[in-house]
């Protein structure tokens, strides 16, 4: 149920602008200048994400398999668009479809891997057990497959330089959210939640290793 800070996309991208000013005792970043489209782009994902809110319900009658698909890939296209608009301050197209997959993938596994932990496993507190020690390996090796796919790079060099770092950095916040989710939140309310938690865990992330 996670992704972290290898999900952006920001730190191996880095643009060539952002060099530290000869002559001074600091070092300064120089960041591109904002950019207009992004800005626009934000917004729309914004709206977008505004209706699907707006008609969860009836959404969720028809389809809650695609509900979940669906919120996802408005919260994961989101996550991208506020970091390139924000952060790195210049377009990545492909990143940003990549997420738009991933949002796909991930909102429909979600969805089923939770449905399943609740149906199949009557004790509370070993759902999170079984999430954490279980789910979320998963979650991160199939992000760092995709990753290492789309960008054609070794998926097996990938795994082995990012998957522990990565892991272990899950670890910090999704057991927490894991708690939460099985103990608290409805069961139609999990995966929505998780997408939030998941978009503000990569905003944040993006601030700290800008």
């Amino acid at each position: 149920m996670a992704q972290d800070d290898i999900e952006l996309g920001l730190i191996k991208d880095k643009p060539a602008e952002w060099a530290p000013e000869t002559g001074s005792s600091e070092k300064h970043i120089h960041r591109p200048p904002w950019n207009l489209k992004l800005f626009v782009l934000v917004v729309l994902q914004l709206t977008t994400t505004a209706v699907v809110i707006l008609h969860f319900s009836e959404l969720e009658t028809q389809s809650p398999l695609g509900l979940a698909a669906l919120i996802c890939v408005c919260l994961s296209g989101l996550s991208q668009g506020i970091t390139q608009a924000f952060i790195t301050r210049r377009p990545n197209y492909s990143q940003l479809f990549k997420f738009y997959v991933w949002g796909v993938i991930n909102g429909v596994t979600t969805k089923m891997w939770t449905d399943m932990l609740i149906a199949k496993v009557p004790v509370t507190i070993l759902r999170v057990v079984i999430d954490q020690l279980c789910g979320n390996p998963g979650f991160q090796l199939m992000f760092l497959s995709l990753s290492a796919y789309w960008d054609a790079t070794s998926i097996s060099a990938t795994l082995h330089e990012s998957f522990w770092k990565t892991l272990k950095s899950s670890w910090l916040i999704w057991p927490i959210f894991s708690m939460v989710a099985f103990f608290v939140l409805p069961q139609n309310l999990i995966v929505p939640c998780n997408c939030v938690v998941n978009l503000t865990w990569c905003v944040i992330l993006g601030l700290i290793t800008q």
